[in-house]
């Protein structure tokens, strides 16, 4: 999995250091999409995810609440009213605006952030909440614009995509090219890098032949 950061980035940090890294993540974005497995990289988010947000505490960041307008789905409205006291109407007049079709919470920091960093709503947050940085849901491959949105705001988010970069060998953490060494006879339309290590690739990270680069999806999950 590649050795470990010293610290992981501070709330502080993450914002302008998601900025730096802006056009490498994309790219990288892109060539996930050309050789990742996703059964393989959903065991890698998953792996990773389990790992660093148990030592992550979450109530002392809520750069998510901060930065981020939490969604309410429209069957959730009434029943987050009465959890506040309040009639729909207030509820809606208090914390809610539509934008393109969707009830979304109108403070910034969220209104339903109190001084401990919990949700005053409390198990009746928006699953969007619950799940967000959605590093252990599946079919990561096909939401991979979602999750650079959520690196460039948790800290937790943002030791994932380093990690993944390192265990993929890319970017700056890519081997120098007098390192590796080409692989012959492999399936057609890859080829492999030795030096880098990939659950599932026992030899390295394929490459994607041209022709499925031409193939590459951009179709998002809503997550």
């Amino acid at each position: 999995m590649g050795k470990r950061h010293q610290r992981m980035i501070l709330p502080s940090e993450v914002v302008e250091a998601a900025k730096r890294n802006e056009k490498e993540n994309m790219r990288f974005r892109s060539y996930l999409k050309r050789v990742a497995d996703a059964d393989v990289l959903d065991q890698q988010f998953m792996a990773l995810h389990r790992e660093i947000f148990p030592r992550y505490n979450c109530a002392k960041c809520r750069n998510c609440c901060k930065l981020m307008h939490a969604e309410i789905p429209e069957e959730d409205i009434e029943r987050d009213a009465v959890c506040l006291g309040m009639t729909k109407q207030e509820f809606i007049a208090s914390h809610l605006k539509q934008v393109d079709g969707e009830w979304q919470e109108i403070h910034q920091p969220c209104g339903f952030l109190d001084a401990n960093g919990d949700c005053i709503l409390g198990e009746n947050r928006p699953e969007s909440c619950k799940k967000f940085p959605y590093t252990d849901q599946p079919e990561r491959l096909f939401s991979l614009f979602s999750f650079l949105n959520a690196v460039s705001v948790c800290p937790a988010a943002y030791e994932i995509c380093e990690r993944l970069k390192q265990l993929y060998g890319f970017g700056r953490y890519r081997k120098r090219h007098d390192d590796t060494e080409r692989f012959d006879n492999q399936a057609p339309g890859f080829s492999f890098v030795a030096g880098y290590t990939s659950w599932g690739f026992p030899y390295g990270v394929p490459e994607a032949s041209e022709e499925q680069k031409d193939q590459e999806a951009d179709e998002e999950l809503p997550f």
